[in-house]
């Protein structure tokens, strides 16, 4: 018999082979499910970071533009105000708007007062201005004058 240099032997793997191939297989599973849980509380913590970071800047924002908003109003009110009375120069007012006028009402200032009534406050002078800006007009004004 003529050789051709292929051999017909074949090699069969026993049971113990089997198991053995079975166990290196789950210990590669185990090995790649332990470094997932070893990862995971580290990729818990970049999550919150980042939604930290996304909510800070959301705040950031929603502050900055009331913030502005508000400086605009308030610019706006004592403008249309400045085109009734002369207002002092020098001080900045405190400006209020009457949310609940039914609470306000024992006070005299406020007797006429309704929802959305700006106040204006001006400290230094000791003067009080109570205007409804929907009819511009002035329903109040209160001047405190101290006596040493």
């Amino acid at each position: 018999m003529k050789s051709n240099g292929l051999s017909s032997m074949r090699t069969f793997k026993t049971g113990e082979d089997i198991e053995d191939i079975s166990v290196n297989s789950k210990s590669k599973n185990n090995n790649k499910s332990r470094s997932i849980i070893k990862l995971l509380p580290w990729i818990l913590i970049l999550v919150l970071v980042l939604l930290s970071l996304f909510f800070w800047h959301q705040y950031n924002l929603a502050k900055t533009t009331l913030n502005t908003s508000s400086v605009q109003y308030n610019q706006q009110i004592t403008s249309q105000l400045a085109k009734i009375i002369m207002l002092p120069t020098d001080n900045t007012p405190t400006i209020g708007t009457v949310k609940n006028a039914n609470s306000l009402h024992n006070y005299s200032f406020y007797a006429n007062a309704k929802n959305g009534d700006v106040v204006f406050i001006y400290p230094k002078e000791n003067e009080s201005i109570l205007f409804r800006p929907s009819i511009n007009k002035i329903i109040n004004f209160s001047t405190s004058i101290s006596t040493k």
